[in-house]
């Protein structure tokens, strides 16, 4: 049964994700991986794992602005942003 393992956070793929691969409970056959990342170092636990790039400090960054927004009853419009991840 093929299954799909998607991560909150990159620590979780980093930390949990090699050790059922060493274990044999998890292969790369039956089994894709994908979450969100903070670095690049998620990818090399499998080639074949997609990731969501993210910015830890520009989210803290605009999520500030925006509470700072809202307390100050400014209107707030929602945003979309999609950056491409950059890693090497």
């Amino acid at each position: 049964e093929d299954t799909l393992i998607f991560a909150l956070k990159e620590r979780w793929l980093t930390e949990f994700i090699p050790r059922l691969f060493y274990k044999g409970l998890i292969d790369d056959k039956h089994v894709a991986l994908t979450g969100f990342s903070d670095t690049g170092t998620a990818q090399y636990i499998d080639p074949k794992t997609k990731l969501i790039s993210q910015d830890p400090y520009l989210i803290g960054a605009d999520s500030g602005e925006v509470m700072v927004n809202l307390l100050e009853g400014k209107k707030q419009e929602p945003e979309k942003i999609i950056v491409p991840a950059k890693f090497g």
